[in-house]
């Protein structure tokens, strides 16, 4: 079965958000440095049909409490890793 790309080359050149969080992680979006920069990308993700968490990272006081919070928030199935590895892949 043929799959079409997740992204085309008109995205890549383009500079899509989307493309660009996939390539460089979330994190690694530099424009995304400051509340104004992160509420644009919010709604501009929220425009093109994504669902968008929010999590308040200071209320977790363990590892292991943001990953059941990522988990839960993102409706991961029952037999998520529930480690950092695993929320990484």
């Amino acid at each position: 079965m043929h799959r079409p790309p997740a992204f085309s080359t008109d995205d890549i050149l383009g500079y899509r958000l989307d493309f660009e969080i996939a390539r460089d992680g979330f994190v690694g979006v530099g424009m995304l440095r400051d509340d104004a920069a992160l509420h644009n990308a919010d709604m501009w993700l929220r425009c093109e049909s994504y669902r968008v968490m929010k999590l308040n990272a200071r209320a977790r006081k363990e590892d292991k409490q943001m990953q059941i919070a990522f988990a839960t928030g993102l409706r991961f199935t029952r037999y998520f890793g529930k480690s950092l590895d695993a929320l990484n892949d």
